[in-house]
């Protein structure tokens, strides 16, 4: 349990730090007093296309693995 947690906090750590230190996130909290949803997409689908996409199909392979795995092999 120690070692998970004190894995998963570096890796909470890193990424924050990564979010923050991103200009993109930089131009995006510059320019918008109170950000909302629609420059959240406009970031989204503009800005940051490839990592979007890369990201769709990490969670796509982490669920077609988890039904993989979660199907019962009938004997």
């Amino acid at each position: 349990v120690g070692l998970g947690a004190v894995l998963s906090g570096a890796v909470f750590v890193t990424i924050g730090l990564a979010i923050m230190r991103d200009p993109v996130s930089e131009r995006v909290a510059r320019g918008l007093s109170t950000p909302d949803t629609e420059a959240l997409g406009r970031v989204f689908l503009q800005d940051l296309v490839l990592p979007f996409e890369v990201l769709s199909l990490l969670l796509l392979a982490a669920m077609v693995g988890a039904i993989a795995l979660a199907r019962k092999v009938d004997p």
